[in-house]
């Protein structure tokens, strides 16, 4: 019988642990909202106070900026999520009811925005987040109607699933996306995580058992935050273990914001900054 992944019970632990150290902090914001790094090691960040987003190296050396209160191109009212890939950016721009879509130096390309469309199940409203497969088909987390969108590379309606009609798939309170690179989509409802395949079948439904507080998908990794606790599992083998973390002494669990992983490094999204810590492994 498959494994399933039950993190809540941590039936399958890793034989070792990481330790993640503090290394620094980078960037300056005024109420960043959402992180996302890229293939490259580029960082995009968005600030939902000065409705900005940033492109930074991994020194934190700010090498764009884009944004400012508005309905224009390349400007946002409240932008809630970042997805980015080697080329190109996306931001769930969230009272502005659409995705902007934005190369990797943030010209903008083109935008999403389908509140008034004839047909209703293409619609979608304050969305909440956004994510691209491998197959190049976009998902849109419609938080108005509590359901995803699946729309093809040209932004044309493709399905829309979770909804009312998904029997137990069916999200009630959906606060955050993300796509692994078998294509399946996870949903973070209350603090129950969806799957879902391409082409919105329910897959799998993972009970917590404790308030998660946030989660991102990384690759074929799954981050869960909660207390002050992160959980990393594999969404193939459906290990788990708890990462070590050696905060500063300083640190305000309150103003963590997001998170994310790569090449060893965990980085932290506060309200104000961004935290890097370096990984090593301990037998």
């Amino acid at each position: 019988m498959k494994k399933t992944l039950l993190l809540v019970l941590f039936l399958s632990v890793c034989a070792f642990s990481q330790t993640f150290k503090y290394q620094g902090s980078i960037g300056v914001f005024d109420e960043a909202s959402a992180i996302s790094i890229n293939a490259t090691g580029f960082i995009f960040v968005a600030d939902k106070a000065t409705n900005m987003i940033y492109k930074l190296d991994t020194l934190g050396k700010a090498l764009v900026s884009i944004g400012g209160y508005g309905w224009q191109t390349a400007s946002f009212d409240e932008p809630v999520d970042i997805f980015s890939s080697t080329l190109d950016v996306f931001v769930s721009d969230k009272n502005n009811h659409r995705i902007q879509r934005f190369d990797k130096d943030l010209n903008f390309v083109s935008q999403l925005y389908k509140r008034e469309a004839k047909n209703q199940n293409a619609r979608f409203g304050y969305p909440l987040g956004c994510a691209v497969s491998n197959l190049g088909d976009l998902y849109v987390l419609d938080s108005e109607n509590k359901r995803v969108i699946k729309y093809d590379m040209f932004g044309n309606f493709d399905l829309q699933f979770g909804g009312f009609d998904a029997a137990k798939f069916r999200l009630t309170n959906p606060r955050k996306m993300g796509v692994a690179p078998d294509n399946r989509i996870y949903i973070l409802n209350d603090n129950s995580i969806f799957a879902y395949d391409n082409f919105g079948n329910g897959i799998r439904k993972m009970e917590m058992g404790y308030d998660v507080s946030n989660f991102n998908v990384i690759g074929n990794n799954i981050l869960l935050f909660y207390g002050h606790d992160f959980i990393l599992g594999d969404l193939i083998s459906g290990t788990t273990h708890r990462l070590k973390i050696e905060f500063p002494e300083d640190f305000d669990f309150k103003k963590l914001v997001s998170f994310t992983m790569q090449n060893s490094k965990l980085y932290l999204l506060l309200k104000n900054e961004i935290q890097i810590y370096s990984a090593g492994q301990e037998n």
